[in-house]
């Protein structure tokens, strides 16, 4: 029979390999040894909350909380599993709490930024952000967390460089370069770049529902407007000659001279025909499908 001591080393080893049905049979393995061992409650929660049991994870991480109430990875733990359950007030108290036994505990304010920016409150999200950096200023996460602040915020070149900081500190993170995909795409749906992230994104983690969804939601919008702007291209192009576009500057031209109320009911209805045909051509020209 295994001592605490190597149930423990097998726990991290199952949860580095994602082998979390093993923590859990080592975690309970390891109560068996010692009923109040607030480790193995605390692998039993993170387990359950990496297989998406959030009622489970609560349960155990409400026990090693009561067998050791000042350990702030636990509070840290249950402030995780309760954003999970979209449960934000009450997250907020956990880190809070987390907060008041270590004070610099970067963890515990990132998931506060992480919850103001959820409740859409940017400036509280910042300050908690930028505080989780001050301790810890290259950690890739917190970076991506100021990139997406400032992108819901509108401020672009500022989310840019937090993005391309992130990037620069972890290059290969599929979660990062899904994320960097998504704002450019979302900030100009014909951005190349934004789809090769994607790309990247998904041949370094193919199985990532995230990155999977990201793509394909995209590649679906992408083709659907695509097909839109090539075909209503076409039909323009079918029906008007260059000739026919001389001959409607004449007529406008014409009428600008002898009605300008007739000329400009004219250019109100077939203005923005024209413009949507150039967007359609430019957009058309620059992309494959």
């Amino acid at each position: 029979m295994s001592n605490l001591s190597e149930l423990f080393e097998k726990s991290q080893v199952a949860i580095s390999l994602g082998k979390y049905n093993l923590v859990i049979r080592f975690s309970q393995e390891a109560l068996s040894i010692e009923p109040n061992n607030v480790v193995a409650y605390y692998n039993l929660a993170l387990a359950y909350l990496y297989l998406k049991n959030y009622d489970k994870a609560v349960e155990f991480i409400k026990i090693a909380i009561s067998i050791e109430p000042n350990w702030d990875d636990c509070l840290v733990l249950y402030c995780v599993i309760l954003i999970k359950k979209e449960q934000y007030e009450p997250a907020l108290k956990k880190a809070d709490e987390a907060l008041k036994i270590s004070p610099n505990n970067e963890i515990a304010m990132y998931l506060k930024a992480c919850i103001f920016n959820n409740l859409k409150s940017n400036k509280e999200a910042e300050w908690y952000i930028k505080k989780a950096l001050e301790i810890s200023p290259n950690t890739s996460l917190y970076h991506l967390k100021l990139a997406e602040i400032y992108s819901d915020t509108n401020r672009n070149k500022l989310a840019e460089q937090e993005y391309l900081e992130a990037l620069r500190l972890e290059p290969n993170n599929s979660t990062f370069l899904n994320s960097y995909g998504m704002y450019l795409l979302t900030k100009n749906w014909g951005s190349k770049k934004g789809l090769e992230l994607l790309r990247a994104s998904l041949r370094r983690n193919p199985d990532n529902r995230d990155v999977i969804e990201s793509y394909e939601a995209f590649h679906t919008y992408q083709n659907l407007f695509f097909i839109f702007m090539q075909s209503y291209k076409e039909i323009w192009e079918q029906c008007l000659s260059k000739k026919d576009f001389v001959l409607i500057g004449i007529i406008t031209t014409i009428l600008y001279f002898l009605d300008i109320e007739s000329f400009i009911k004219f250019y109100a209805c077939f203005l923005p025909f024209v413009v949507l045909y150039l967007i359609a051509f430019i957009y058309t020209k620059k992309n494959i499908s």
